[in-house]
């Protein structure tokens, strides 16, 4: 709430006379309110002025106490002997926009006419306290609401500098700017937030900046684009500079307190204004990033349980033992042969579902020791895509799908795409219909656990080759779903592709006997 002091602090309401002050922002919660609203008792305006004077000193009393028992500002970490002008005008803009920003949200909220009347009286009265405080050079009634903002933003100039004097004559100015911009709000007239001054960084122009720099992907576009969305509508930070940790932890506690997101969306939008914020930095456009170690808070409540768990082999016997895979079955036309293959490749190679949608003929090639392998590749056209560096990779094609005429359906398609009715969607996305698809063909199998899902495929792939870990190293594994870095490829072998051969053998022992096949042989 904006800070007013005044050296009266009257205001008069159907004659009778009033102490009215606000308790500092960061005092607030410790004082017990906002406002201090007492009835002097009077009608008299002489003795009215005597009484508030007595007031005001109580008032006072009271609120030292209480900066006393928190800690003087100047016991505050990170204390400087000098501020720029620049700094100066950037404390004193933050000051502004907090300000207004706390009024709009009264405004918004609503407020009774009592208030807005009792607001009048006082603004009124103030602004020509604070003009003629002004006028006489006198900074008595700044240092108040000066220490207290700065206390906020955690910052601390020595008050034997000049650089405070500064600061305190720039405050001045500004804090009657802002009591005259809430008092033309109160009389109904429209006062707008302020804007970044020009030739400053904005918020936007530090999404603009990650988008020149790293966005390709439509789909993370619009992901990061909404993040930065959200934090506008919380943020009171006219520039990307004025950003402070605090107000990403505020902006983080409110989409928690919100509850529309589950703390994992949040945490992933965080992660995203961190890695722009992080573009900002790197290129010497912020001194810092304040999204930087702001994490989520620990849960008491948490279950630990893993939204994607493998499927059991009643599960896996269902799968493929249903409408998909009897004889008859005609497939949408938008899907294809994709609802038979999709979900074999997924169990048999562990491999991401958008992995195996873009799936050509080009990427099974032969290797004349080891046989036919899959290449999991990225396109510079983005027409395929990979989840990270270390997902692209090789790996053989397991024998239950040779059995199942993987391989013959795959020459049958010559180098064209494997699943040619899959159509992007508008992030060029070629699963999603797929995917939307399998979730409806496991309710109508009676699985319904949300915790099983297309990912859960390959989850299970790596589980079962878990325990085989006697024949299959965990090196192995790693290489085979795209854990293991190039980096540590190459350091071992020399090249970024892990061999075939320790693959060949790892597969033979990644299958599941229980599981029937034998209606799918070719």
């Amino acid at each position: 709430m904006p800070l007013l002091y005044m050296a009266t602090g009257i205001t008069c309401r159907r004659g009778v006379f009033y102490f009215r002050a606000r308790v500092p922002t960061h005092l607030a919660a410790a004082y017990g309110r906002q406002m201090v609203s007492v009835s002097l008792k009077t009608r008299d305006p002489d003795t009215a002025k005597k009484r508030a004077r007595a007031r005001r000193v109580e008032f006072d009393n009271e609120l030292a106490a209480l900066e006393r028992a928190q800690g003087t500002a100047d016991d505050l970490q990170g204390s400087v002997l000098f501020l720029t002008d620049a700094a100066i005008d950037e404390v004193c803009d933050r000051y502004r926009a907090k300000q207004l920003a706390d009024d709009e949200l009264l405004r918004i909220k609503g407020l009774k006419q009592a208030d807005i009347d009792l607001d009048l009286d006082l603004y009124g009265d103030g602004i020509s306290v604070l003009r003629a405080a002004f006028s006489r050079g006198d900074l008595t009634d700044v240092y108040r609401p000066l220490e207290g903002f700065m206390r906020e933003l955690k910052l601390s100039v020595s008050k034997s500098s000049p650089s405070y004097e500064r600061l305190a004559r720039r405050f001045q100015q500004e804090d009657i700017e802002v009591h005259e911009a809430i008092l033309r709000r109160r009389q109904g007239l429209a006062v707008p937030m302020p804007s970044a001054a020009a030739g400053s960084l904005s918020i936007d122009d530090v999404f603009l900046a990650w988008k020149r720099h790293k966005g390709q992907n439509p789909k993370t576009v619009r992901a990061f684009e909404q993040a930065f969305e959200d934090f506008k509508t919380f943020s009171v930070a006219t520039t990307a500079t004025l950003v402070r940790k605090s107000d990403v932890v505020s902006f983080r506690d409110a989409l928690l307190d919100r509850n529309q997101a589950s703390p994992k969306t949040i945490e992933k939008q965080l992660s995203f204004l961190r890695a722009a914020f992080q573009v900002a930095v790197d290129d010497d456009k912020l001194p810092a990033n304040p999204f930087a170690g702001v994490k989520m808070p620990t849960r008491d409540d948490s279950t630990g349980q893993k939204p994607r768990l493998p499927y059991d082999s009643d599960e896996l016997s269902a799968i493929f033992s249903g409408a998909v895979y009897q004889p008859g079955f005609a497939p949408r036309p938008s899907l294809g042969d994709a609802c038979r293959w999709l979900p074999l490749l997924g169990l048999f190679t562990g491999a991401r579902l958008e992995e195996l949608a873009q799936l050509d003929g080009t990427d099974i090639e032969h290797d004349r020791k080891h046989g036919a392998y899959i290449c999991i590749r990225r396109a510079v056209d983005r027409s395929k895509r990979t989840k990270n560096l270390n997902s692209v990779r090789n790996f053989p094609v397991h024998p239950r799908l040779i059995q199942a005429g993987f391989l013959d359906y795959m020459k049958a398609h010559g180098k064209g795409r494997l699943f040619p009715a899959l159509r992007a969607d508008k992030y060029g996305i070629l699963s999603t219909s797929f995917s939307t698809w399998y979730g409806r063909y496991l309710d109508e199998l009676g699985i319904i656990d949300p915790t099983r899902v297309f990912h859960s495929l390959r989850h299970t792939f790596i589980q079962r080759a878990k325990e085989r870990a006697a024949h299959v190293p965990p090196e192995v594994r790693e290489a085979i779903v795209g854990h293991l870095s190039t980096t540590q490829i190459e350091m071992v072998y020399g090249t970024a592709v892990y061999p075939l051969e320790p693959q060949v053998e790892a597969m033979r022992h990644i299958d599941w006997p229980e599981l029937d096949l034998t209606h799918l042989v070719a």
